[in-house]
């Protein structure tokens, strides 16, 4: 007999490990420090930063979701996010005294390599206390020895506003570290948030927003009146092109047709000297005619219907 085909794995093979992050990302996405990317929570502050998914919980202040998933944030990143809706944050509520400051520091940095710091932050309430970024000697112990980098304590209203440094420019070179120091303000509502911060190049703006759409086109000029209906007079004779009128009395041959035709515009008498030689052309007549007018310089004027210019 033919010998029996190989037994089939018990278990499907497993599937590949997820992609890490991009390099120089954190979008504080755990609770120990390998998901904090290397930050880390200071020991000589009063308080500590908390990682959080969804709304602070404390009214009229803090975001409702983290930067990536918000309604309230641009959704415009200078480089893709890895964040999975988490984001970091003061909570200015009891037991915070106004005052207390909570620290977050980066690992080392080389600035030569990635001159720019980008992040998102979130200040909204009407009891802030500020937000402060400094940027230093790797391993400075105190903010007094690092460059004061942002200071904010502004209401900037239910969003997330995107803030980027570039180190050199201000003073930070070498091998450094990103200090971000939140302090608690006067009351409740004073919740800071920040989110997916970012070492890379120096950049100016996230990408633009699309351009609005064109406007609608206008509307097309209403159509010209048309003319009003030309009425023949009934009293007099009506001269067709090239009759003979006069200037001073239709009654003696008639008013040359002031309407016109599809053919031809309107009619107007128009007198030439009598020494002059005119060609015209009959509207009645199928053939050329050739008028042929006679006499002297300076004799009667001889007037007959043309079309107006």
């Amino acid at each position: 007999p033919p010998p029996s085909p190989p037994p089939s794995p018990p278990f499907p093979p497993p599937s590949p490990p997820p992609a890490p992050p991009p390099i120089g990302w954190c979008a504080f996405e755990g609770n120990h420090l390998v998901e904090l990317c290397g930050w880390t929570q200071a020991t000589t502050d009063d308080f500590q930063w908390t990682m959080h998914a969804g709304s602070t919980g404390s009214p009229f202040t803090g975001p409702d979701d983290d930067h990536t998933n918000s309604s309230a944030g641009t959704g415009q990143l200078s480089v893709p996010s890895p964040s999975r809706g988490k984001y970091m944050y003061i909570e200015a509520s009891f037991p915070r005294l106004a005052g207390d400051t909570a620290i977050l520091d980066s690992p080392a940095i080389n600035v030569t390599r990635t001159p720019g710091f980008t992040f998102w932050r979130h200040q909204a309430g009407h009891k802030l206390g500020e937000l402060r970024v400094y940027g230093g000697p790797a391993n400075s112990s105190s903010s007094a020895d690092m460059v004061l980098l942002l200071a904010s304590s502004e209401d900037s209203g239910d969003r997330w506003l995107w803030t980027s440094i570039c180190l050199p420019e201000r003073g930070v070179n070498g091998t450094a570290m990103i200090r971000i120091e939140g302090e608690v303000g006067a009351g409740f509502t004073g919740d800071i948030a920040i989110d997916d911060v970012h070492f890379g190049e120096c950049l100016v703006t996230p990408p633009p927003s699309p351009p609005p759409p064109p406007p609608p086109p206008s509307p097309p000029p209403p159509p010209s009146p048309p003319p009003p209906p030309c009425e023949r007079p009934t009293e007099y004779v009506i001269i067709e092109d090239g009759g003979i009128c006069d200037q001073a009395d239709p009654s003696v041959y008639g008013v040359c047709d002031p309407c016109g035709t599809a053919e031809r515009g309107p009619l107007d008498c128009v007198c030439v000297s009598s020494f002059i030689r005119r060609k015209r052309r009959h509207a009645h007549a199928a053939s050329k005619r050739e008028l042929l007018f006679g006499g002297v310089p300076g004799g009667d004027d001889f007037c007959y219907c043309q079309q107006v210019a």
